[in-house]
């Protein structure tokens, strides 16, 4: 039971802070249209919930009730909990939500029983789904990248000092 609250928590905590920070910007008269806050909140919710994946564990597994219990009780119960709430399998909710929000969205569109509110409605989240898709896919090939920016300058400055070399054998 405690493992559903935590899962409970960790996307409520997610999804509320989006919200109410984009309610703000639009509250504040930053944002007047609906639509964009439904595409930023949905695609920050995602993105946070992602990049801040061991950040949010941690401060579940810390305020979660069954942190009050025996030493090895909470081991165990954190372990689940992390296994639950892992990276993969965070995301694997999210493809899971934004599959199960564009079929509903398509079966409305399809049966022409959309409203123009709908039909801005599933545009948002059909967009922040792309997005998401894009950000995955950035995070998948910069996992892979052996870029390191150390190296990179070793070879700019092996580069230029040939280059002064040459020019002070020339003269």
């Amino acid at each position: 039971m405690e493992l559903i609250k935590n899962s409970i928590l960790y996307f409520g905590l997610v999804i509320s802070v989006s919200y109410y920070l984009f309610w703000s910007l639009e509250y504040f008269g930053l944002v007047e249209s609906s639509t964009l806050i439904t595409y930023l909140t949905w695609t920050f919710a995602v993105f946070s919930a992602v990049i801040f994946n061991f950040q949010i564990r941690k401060f579940i597994n810390y305020i979660s009730p069954g942190s009050s219990d025996s030493p090895d009780k909470i081991l165990k119960y954190k372990e689940i909990s992390d296994y639950l709430l892992s990276e993969n399998n965070i995301r694997f909710t999210i493809y899971s939500v934004y599959f199960i929000v564009l079929i509903f969205n398509n079966i409305l569109s399809f049966q022409s029983q959309a409203s123009e509110i709908d039909i801005n409605f599933n545009k948002a989240i059909l967009q922040s789904f792309v997005t998401f898709i894009a950000f995955e896919r950035s995070l998948s090939i910069l996992k892979t990248l052996k870029f390191k920016p150390s190296d990179l300058l070793d070879k700019i400055h092996g580069a230029i000092s040939n280059h002064i070399k040459e020019i002070n054998k020339n003269n």
